[in-house]
């Protein structure tokens, strides 16, 4: 399953509602392809520490589908995504300092191989974009779309 890897390491990107702050004017436009993972993201995921010029994202992955018409394979109890980003006050990222991981244990049922770790992948955050949603007409605010172009340096091995 290396190729695996290297389609992780090229193309994942998180959509995320995130709030405001400096950074590029718009989303990176990443397609995605597979595997797709998919997460779920509840209360206080997202938040941003503009002493410490750190962005912090947690989530839940429930599923990842492995190929274009595969089905949705669950991940176990207890997986996390974390990812955090040293953005300055311009909106230039660090990417030495950051850096994302996802922890758990999946089973590709076509293949019947499990990948289990902690982390399970895990790197460092290559480019992101971020595009304002902004105020609709009636005074409402509008999503923002994040993404990050991420770089596999470490997991499991069988990927």
């Amino acid at each position: 399953m290396k190729s695996l890897k290297a389609t992780l390491a090229g193309i994942i990107a998180l959509l995320l509602s995130a709030p405001t702050f400096a950074g590029p004017d718009n989303v990176l436009g990443i397609t995605l392809t597979f595997p797709d993972v998919q997460c779920l993201r509840f209360g206080d995921a997202v938040t941003y520490d503009g002493d410490s010029d750190t962005l912090s994202i947690s989530a839940t992955p429930i599923f990842m589908n492995f190929t274009s018409g595969g089905v949705n394979e669950g991940f176990t109890t207890g997986s996390s995504l974390t990812l955090t980003m040293i953005i300055d006050d311009a909106g230039v990222l660090n990417t030495a300092l950051s850096t994302w991981a996802l922890n758990g244990q999946v089973k590709d049922r076509a293949t019947t191989t499990t990948y289990s770790g902690t982390p399970l992948l895990s790197g460092t955050v290559a480019d992101y974009g971020i595009s304002d949603g902004g105020v609709s007409s009636t005074g409402v605010l509008l999503i923002d779309l994040m993404d990050a172009l991420l770089n596999v340096t470490g997991g499991d091995p069988a990927f």
